[in-house]
């Protein structure tokens, strides 16, 4: 499963097998990168996120960030912005053998 943002801009033409040929199988998830925000912290850019539905790690991450949303377990964070929640679960699942790949 591949989530890319609604006001995200492509510089070509993207078919389906162009994006899968980026995605590394061996991989749980894939993202795009790192963005620098203005006030010059780092986070995750949620722009463009590939899950491998396949894999079991992926699979509850999606659970636990949608469950984040549901319970409201979001608003008592610091931030509240995807890619802050996105970072974090990633971090604890990178610990527990995750294996993620930047594609930037």
């Amino acid at each position: 499963m591949i989530w890319i943002d609604a006001d995200s801009l492509a510089t070509k033409r993207l078919v389906p097998n162009d994006i899968l040929a980026m995605l590394p199988e061996a991989c749980d998830i894939a993202y795009r990168g790192v963005r620098n925000y203005p006030d010059q912290t780092f986070y995750i850019d949620s722009s463009f996120i590939a899950f491998n539905l396949n894999k079991r790690p992926a699979l509850d991450l999606l659970g636990d960030l949608r469950g984040a949303y549901n319970s409201g377990e979001l608003l008592q964070y610091r931030e509240w912005h995807d890619s802050f929640l996105i970072e974090r679960l990633l971090n604890i699942y990178k610990a527990h053998g995750m294996k993620i790949q930047s594609l930037k």
